[in-house]
């Protein structure tokens, strides 16, 4: 394998890393898109309407591009597959496994089932063996849990987790191809390789919404929205991190001009699924490039804990409380949320990170 110099020197722009300091805002942008997601699903399951200014769709898209921007910078500084996914397991599945197992067992307590029927049925493997293989969507339920939600799934969030993999592992033959590509046809091919990857992910998109659109079958839905549909965000945050030196020269026009574009997108024919992940990703890594004061929340960034955790909080709080009091109901699942991801990351992750990432 290239090593990290060598690497540096043949891949364009941002690629050597000077650029990209810790002093930025990515953690309070993170936290921002997982409150965007919270008040989603809070809205989804209690029937309320609460307004945030990101949706939960665009939310996951800009946490995917940051995937892309932060994995790459990851993979490169030791370009190692090993050591690469060692690192990344390390982060992900502690706190994920966490949530699985809480959930599993202690919701017996909420089922309709006494606990010799919980523990016995089938569908509690199921649940499982499904989500600690990142497969949520073959058994998001528990036996008797939630049947009287809106929503009976413990913990629908989970279904990017096994896109988020897919992504992991597509970084180490990318860099193969962008090194082969310089050495071959140029410096600016890698940029050619990641567009031919967004226009790959555009077909897909299109492809399965269009079997939705002729068919009316929700599964095509979904299934534009897996795996390769997602693409179009993770590769649009590699190809920021290429220019990265542009974002920092051009931060200000930048932001306004994606900002303006975002806005109008709306009036912008099949604009959220052509071009608006890429100026979405472009918004979001330029607002994160602003240095300062705010680069304290990237210190213990529980962002990625309260994405995990806030579903099934919120469906344990809707459990107790119904559809009453829903100010209340959601402060109370707001701050259960960050404790528990508090306690995940203080109690747990930690020890599985080396000191220099905390």
């Amino acid at each position: 394998m290239t090593d990290a110099s060598e690497m540096n020197k043949e891949l364009p722009g941002a690629l050597r890393r000077p650029d990209f300091t810790p002093d930025n805002c990515m953690g309070l942008i993170r936290y921002f898109l997982s409150i965007g997601v919270i008040v989603a699903h809070f809205n989804i399951i209690f029937g309320t309407s609460y307004y945030f200014p990101i949706s939960s769709f665009n939310a996951v898209g800009a946490f995917f591009s940051l995937s892309g921007f932060l994995v790459l910078h990851s993979y490169l500084k030791f370009p190692s597959v090993k050591n690469f996914l060692k690192g990344r397991a390390r982060r992900i599945l502690p706190p994920y496994c966490f949530i699985v197992l809480l959930c599993a067992f202690s919701f017996s307590a909420l089922s309709s089932l006494n606990l010799y029927d919980y523990f016995t049925a089938p569908q509690f493997y199921q649940y499982l063996v499904a989500n600690l293989t990142f497969l949520n969507f073959l058994q998001p339920d528990l036996p008797g849990v939630f049947s009287h939600s809106p929503e009976t799934a413990v913990n629908a969030s989970l279904w990017t987790l096994k896109i988020e993999w897919t992504m992991y592992l597509s970084i180490p033959l990318f860099v193969v191809l962008a090194v082969w590509l310089v050495r071959k046809k140029g410096r600016g091919w890698p940029n050619i390789l990641i567009i031919a990857i967004y226009l790959f992910s555009l077909a897909y998109r299109i492809f399965f919404l269009r079997l939705y659109d002729q068919t009316d079958n929700g599964l095509f839905e979904i299934l534009s929205r897996q795996f390769l549909g997602q693409f179009m965000y993770f590769y649009s945050g590699v190809l920021i991190y290429f220019n990265f030196g542009l974002i920092l020269k051009w931060r200000l026009p930048i932001i306004l001009s994606s900002a303006l574009i975002t806005l109008i997108g709306i009036w912008i024919p099949y604009y959220s699924i052509t071009i608006g992940p890429f100026i979405l990703s472009l918004l979001t890594l330029s607002v994160c490039s602003i240095p300062g004061v705010l680069k304290v929340f990237n210190r213990n960034n529980i962002s990625y804990e309260m994405y995990l955790f806030h579903f099934p909080v919120i469906q344990v709080i809707y459990y107790f409380f119904g559809q009453n009091n829903p100010q209340f109901t959601f402060i109370l699942s707001l701050c259960s949320i960050i404790a528990l991801s508090a306690f995940c990351w203080f109690v747990i992750d930690r020890r599985f990170l080396p000191k220099k990432f905390i």
